[in-house]
């Protein structure tokens, strides 16, 4: 169907603006007499009218030959063929109706400037389709690259969760294989702890973001898997305001951020040390933060490691710059402030 035809708004428009080409051409046919008026806007507003709906058919035709993709000569051809075909038409319909509206010496008089006016109209109206055929054109292919952006942008997603699975994985086989010699029990009550991990983190399912309740229940449980390693080594605390608990964030953030703070902190210390969480509101953002105790010997890290690159791509996919990830690294403590914007839901 014709696009203007979709819309009454957009046919209403398109009607009212040959009506006044309809009194354009009365006004050029009546001239300075003021008596002709009359006469010459029955004969020539509804025929345009009526030559409005002739014209709409130029459109299929430009579908039919549309630019580019066809060459010139035919397309002017075809066009200028169609405009001739349909101007006689228009002139067969004026006889009629001129006959009807008693008008007959106006359209005698003025063939001429009927079958002009008839072809420049039916070629402004085929412009004005091929305007419409490269607008649609143009909206498609928005269209189809934002989809092709989301379906990336999911992908990329999908991958850096993906990505957290094995990464941790391997790390939690290791310790598990590490206690089966030293210490049996151990290893299983970890084996035992890391499967609650593993089923509660799947209960996610696809979410992008999950409440900051959901997500530090995942903290607890992968804290539980890492307690059966570290021991007292290990000392957690958190502070989380209780009006932050509804706000959501990308499901197991926290996760690599806690799995780099032991890794690269407390498993250095001998005597070990401390991981401590915050959760609060600064104006328009979720503030999270996450320090943990470090070696203040150790070699000083070039980059940022899995866990850290993870969860900055994330970030950026997900809002953009609307969302940061600072690191402060001191002597005896490595840092990480996270800021997102608040929710709606929890705001």
């Amino acid at each position: 169907m014709h696009p203007i035809l979709k819309d009454k708004a957009s046919l209403a428009l398109y009607l009212f603006g040959w009506a006044l080409v309809g009194a354009l051409l009365a006004l050029v046919i009546a001239g300075n007499r003021a008596e002709l008026w009359p006469s010459a806007v029955l004969l020539t507003v509804p025929l345009t009218l009526v030559y409005a709906f002739v014209c709409l058919a130029s459109w299929y035709l430009c579908l039919a030959n549309p630019v580019p993709g066809t060459p010139l000569v035919r397309v002017v051809g075809s066009q200028l063929a169609a405009a001739l075909l349909s101007t006689g038409l228009l002139l067969l319909l004026g006889r009629a109706w001129s006959r009807v509206s008693a008008s007959e010496s106006l359209f005698g008089e003025h063939r001429l400037l009927l079958f002009a006016a008839g072809i420049l109209l039916y070629l402004l109206a085929a412009t004005l389709g091929y305007l419409l055929i490269a607008f649609e054109s143009s909206r498609k292919a928005r269209q189809e690259a934002l989809e092709l952006e989301v379906l990336a942008r999911e992908a990329e997603l999908q991958a850096f969760r993906t990505q957290i699975d094995p990464h941790f994985l391997f790390n939690c086989l290791n310790s598990i294989s590490s206690l089966c010699g030293s210490d049996p029990t151990a290893a299983r009550h970890t084996a035992v702890r890391l499967g609650d991990f593993l089923r509660a983190s799947l209960k996610l399912g696809s979410d992008d973001t999950i409440p900051l309740e959901e997500e530090l229940q995942l903290c607890s449980a992968y804290l539980d898997v890492e307690r059966v390693r570290f021991q007292d080594r290990l000392v957690y605390r958190q502070e989380i305001e209780k009006s932050c608990l509804r706000e959501r964030l990308p499901a197991l953030l926290l996760q690599p951020l806690l799995e780099n703070a032991l890794k690269h902190g407390i498993a250095h210390l001998l005597e070990g040390g401390e991981v401590a969480l915050e959760c609060r509101r600064n104006g328009r953002d979720l503030v999270i933060s996450l320090v943990n105790s470090c070696d203040p010997a150790r070699p000083r890290s070039r980059g940022a490691g899995i866990g850290l690159a993870n969860v900055r791509g994330r970030l950026a996919l997900l809002y953009g710059n609307r969302a940061s990830l600072a690191v402060t690294e001191k002597e005896e403590s490595f840092g990480v402030e996270i800021r997102l914007p608040l929710t709606e839901e929890g705001s």
